[in-house]
């Protein structure tokens, strides 16, 4: 199961992987340059920010990243 915390660790394995930023991942993508930043994680409330399948489309267009390959950018489990 994918938690909050492993799709944001993809996101930022994904940026290192492109030896970029996420700001300019996100810059690159066509999006805002912080909605990426880990301080718009979260809402109010503490309350776990997941972006929207569209925006997370724009990211791996820009980085020509297959969906399949983002997939290895998700931290192995180690239970």
């Amino acid at each position: 199961m994918i938690d909050n915390t492993m799709f944001w660790s993809a996101i930022d394995n994904l940026a290192a992987a492109h030896w970029i930023s996420c700001s300019h991942m996100a810059r690159i993508s066509g999006i805002d340059a912080t909605a990426l930043n880990k301080s718009k994680r979260t809402g109010t409330g503490g309350r776990r920010y997941w972006m929207s399948v569209g925006t997370l489309v724009k990211i791996l267009d820009a980085t020509h990243t297959e969906w399949a390959e983002f997939a290895k950018y998700f931290p192995q489990n180690s239970k």
